[in-house]
């Protein structure tokens, strides 16, 4: 059995829901910084990032991260297929997100929108908390969050942490 096989055998598998929220998850302080969440809501999110056993409800998701959730959908009927598959999760947010990002100047601070970009790059070196991300050749110190990725992965990185292994 290949080491990349046995990684994904001990891999917890997720819900596309809580991929999601893994992706949109990051920019939740954002958008409390700005007012654009209810603070029952921000509690109620902030709750579900830390505890990975709840499963987060789509109506949440779908109100507190409408634009991400509105692109998902773009994203899924441009696939054609469903809405909620991690298919439409991950083309959106590798695809489509940053050019999102982009039509938010000067309705969103400017270093929000620089820590907000979406990119995909791969693990060189881990170290507890710390990961070291190569994007094309250059480096960057990334927090591995609650992925546990490991060198020579394939990574998604949102507000400097990574959001997804995409290998």
């Amino acid at each position: 059995m290949t080491n990349a096989l046995k990684q994904t055998e001990t891999r917890k598998e997720i819900t596309a829901e809580r991929m999601f929220l893994n992706y949109a998850g990051p920019c939740l302080d954002s958008k409390k910084l700005r007012g654009v969440v209810r603070p029952e809501h921000y509690l109620e999110v902030q709750c579900l990032i830390k505890d990975e056993t709840e499963n987060p409800r789509r109506s949440l998701l779908r109100y507190v991260f409408r634009d991400a959730y509105e692109g998902m959908k773009n994203s899924a009927e441009k696939l054609d297929i469903e809405n909620w598959t991690k298919e439409a999760i991950r083309d959106y947010f590798i695809n489509e997100h940053n050019k999102h990002v982009d039509t938010a100047r000067g309705r969103v601070p400017e270093a929000q929108l620089s820590r907000c970009r979406v990119s995909v790059g791969k693990v060189v070196e881990v170290s507890n908390a710390i990961v070291v991300v190569d994007f094309s050749g250059e480096r960057e110190n990334v927090l591995r969050g609650r992925i546990d990725a490991k060198e020579g992965n394939t990574v998604a990185i949102h507000f400097r942490q990574i959001v997804d292994i995409l290998d």
